[in-house]
This record gives C-alpha cells, sequence and structure tokens, in this order.
C-alpha cells in the first residue's frame, strides 16, 4: 500500500507533467492508463530521434516507447505500450535481448523472422528511477545499413590486398625475367664484344697508337658495362636466392651494398639457417634491399647491421642503423618528396602475405631497427 505522502508526490508528477503513464490494477488485472493532457517534458525531444527510445518497467512492460522504437519492431506503438517487450521480438534475437536486459549491458542483436532478411539493431540500456518504480530505459539504433557497408568496405578490402599480392607476385616475376635475359642476352653479348676486342689488341699486326688507345678504352667500358649488368642482374634478382637460399643471398647482397654505399654493414646469419619456400625467401630478400635502401638515402648512419636468425619456430629478420632516425617524411637531394612510405607499405604488405608482422623503432638520432618476424609454417622450411 502506497502511504498518503507517496500518493500526494504521484499527483504533482502528474500536475507536473512528470508522468504521462499510470498502471493501474483493475478487476482484469495491470492496465497502463495514458493520461490525456500529460505532455512529459522531453517528449518532443525523444519523438524527433533517429533512434528508437523506450521506457520499460523491471519485468520487461513497455511504458512509453517513440515512433522510431515502434518502427524497428514493425509494430503500431498503440499495441505495444502496457505490453511485454520480448513478446514483439521475431524468432532470432529474442535470448540474445533478453540476456542483455538480464545483465544490463548493451550489445548487438541480430533480428530476423521467417519472412525478412536479418537485421542487426544495437539495444543500449541505462536506469530509470521514478516514482513508480525501478524502470529503465533501452535505445534502439538501427544498423543494418551499417553492417552491410562494414562488410562492403572488409570485402573490398580483401579484394585490394589480394590484388596487392598479386601486384607484388607479378613484380618479383617481371624482376626475375629481366634479370635472366640482362645476364642470358646482354651479358654474354658484352662477354663476346670483349673477347673480340681482348682479340684486336692481342694481334700481332701493327696497329697505329691511336687505334689502341682506342680499343684499349673500348676494352676498358666495356668491362664497366659487364659489371654494371651483373650488379643490376643481382639487385634485380639474385641466382644465389634460388640455387643457395636466403642466407647466402643476403650475404652476397650485404658485400656488394657496403661497397657501393660505403656503409659499414655487419652481417650476421646462423650457419644453420634453414631453406624457406620461395615465396618467404624473396620478400625476407626484399625487406633487406628496402631497409638498406633507406639507410643510405635517409639515415646519414655509417655503420648497419642485418641479423638473420631462427627463433622458437619463427624467422626473425632485423635491419638498424645509428643514424637520424624517423622523424618527419624524407626528402631526397633535389628537395623532392621520397617513397620511403611506400617502401615501408610495400614491406609491411610482403609480411602480412607471410601472417608475419613488421615492427619499426625509431628514436631521434638515435637510428632505426626494422624487425620482420614470420612464423614457420609446417613443412615450409628444410635443411640447409
Amino acid at each position: 500500500m502506497r502511504t498518503q505522502n507517496e500518493f500526494e508526490e504521484i499527483v504533482q508528477a502528474i500536475r507536473r507533467g512528470g508522468i504521462d503513464a499510470l498502471v493501474v490494477s483493475g478487476d482484469q488485472g495491470e492496465e497502463v492508463v495514458i493520461l490525456q493532457g500529460a505532455e512529459h517534458p522531453y517528449r518532443a525531444l525523444v519523438e524527433s530521434f533517429k533512434d528508437g527510445a523506450a521506457t520499460l518497467d523491471s519485468s520487461g512492460v513497455i511504458l512509453y516507447l517513440n515512433e522510431r522504437f515502434a518502427e524497428i519492431l514493425g509494430c503500431s506503438s498503440v499495441d505495444l505500450i502496457g505490453t511485454s517487450l520480448l513478446e514483439h521480438l521475431p524468432w532470432r534475437g529474442r535470448e540474445d535481448l533478453q540476456l542483455l536486459i538480464r545483465e544490463h549491458v548493451q550489445g548487438e542483436v541480430v533480428l530476423q523472422t521467417d519472412a525478412s532478411p536479418e537485421r542487426t539493431i544495437r539495444f543500449t540500456l541505462g536506469p530509470a528511477k521514478g516514482l513508480l518504480g525501478q524502470n529503465f530505459c533501452l535505445i534502439a539504433t538501427e544498423l543494418t545499413d551499417m553492417a552491410k557497408v562494414t562488410d562492403a568496405l572488409k570485402t573490398s578490402e580483401q579484394s585490394l590486398r589480394e590484388l596487392s599480392a598479386r601486384l607484388l607476385r607479378l613484380q618479383d616475376e617481371e624482376r626475375r625475367q629481366i634479370a635472366r635475359d640482362l645476364h642470358d642476352s646482354t651479358g654474354q653479348s658484352l662477354a663476346v664484344q670483349a673477347i673480340l676486342l681482348s682479340t684486336l689488341l692481342k694481334r700481332e699486326a701493327p696497329l697505329a697508337q691511336d687505334v689502341r688507345e682506342v680499343l684499349a678504352e673500348c676494352a676498358a667500358i666495356n668491362e664497366r658495362m659487364i659489371q654494371e649488368v651483373r650488379t643490376v642482374s643481382f639487385l634485380l634478382h639474385p641466382p644465389l636466392l634460388d640455387e643457395l637460399g636466403l642466407g647466402s643471398a643476403v650475404r652476397r647482397y650485404v658485400e656488394g651494398f657496403a661497397s657501393r654505399s660505403g656503409i659499414a654493414v655487419s652481417v650476421d646469419v646462423a650457419p644453420d639457417f634453414p631453406r624457406l619456400t620461395p615465396d618467404a625467401e624473396i620478400a625476407l630478400f626484399r625487406v633487406v634491399q628496402e631497409s638498406l635502401t633507406n639507410v643510405h638515402r635517409y639515415s646519414g648512419s655509417s655503420k648497419a647491421y642485418v641479423r638473420l636468425k631462427r627463433n622458437d619456430g619463427e624467422i626473425v629478420l632485423e635491419i638498424g642503423d645509428y643514424g637520424k632516425g624517423i622523424r618527419h617524411e624524407p626528402t631526397s637531394p633535389s628537395g623532392k618528396k621520397a617513397s620511403l612510405g611506400v617502401g615501408i607499405q610495400g614491406m609491411v604488405e610482403r609480411v602480412r602475405q607471410l601472417s608475419g608482422r613488421l615492427e619499426i623503432k625509431s628514436q631521434q638520432n638515435q637510428g632505426t631497427v626494422i624487425t620482420a618476424i614470420v612464423p614457420i609454417r609446417e613443412g615450409q622450411s628444410a635443411s640447409t
């Protein structure tokens, strides 16, 4: 039984517009009575919501709802007020919402009937203490379109990743083909030309001094071209990568890099480093290439190191320097923006395709360390 003071408080609340409905016990049970002329102070605001809003009592009976909430449930607001919310939910989603109400937490519920497609609704609960007992508010947000957009974005992202992987594979295959053509065609032609020039210089027949000097210069130029073709061919695709594996290719590449750049690079590769799959070896080799190229272009460091090891079922590749560190987007000597970011993204994508991760640690004037960690799958590696 309510006290006289409680009844007086209810009457005052009705007069202030704080109550626009009452639950009345009668001969036919409890009924919800809507008070004519009583306007909830926030009714106009709630009715303008794009989200559904409802007030429920502790047993889940709807005391108030806006039109959007009724629209989300696909029912009339007149039919919903005074009834249990769960009675109006389709077979799929009823138990999920019941759990949310019981645990008093927010979450997403998928609603679906036999004749309608599924819809995703986010329900947010909050307390609504009033004179008639412990009630709670329920906000319903339609996420169906957002979920479709999210799924479409995921599909597009997956398609882009697959396209990126295909482009990287095609790029590697093209580099391999160009390297082979340079070695087998251009390199062999230059080698034949070197033999012919050497034969002319060694002929017993007398040659004018100026002719001999020109032939000697041509032979020297031809030798430099042979070395350049070999270098370019190796940079495009080192044959050691296919023949002896990643460890040998990295050692050979670092030797050439140190000679060309003047940067002292130490190499630490375990003697028993295993062979990996062709995709893994070429991807990690490209990480070494790109990282050392960045060291040469941007770091200003005179020293660097490359470490390659197998550790607890993982391949760990680490390239570090002692230079400026990564702070701003670098510029080339001509002042144009450099492509360091693109190179890093390429490394990230290559490692990601191997289910690995790329970590970059850099401090101003203390150098940069790039670490690629790639798991070794069953049957991926073989003994050296």
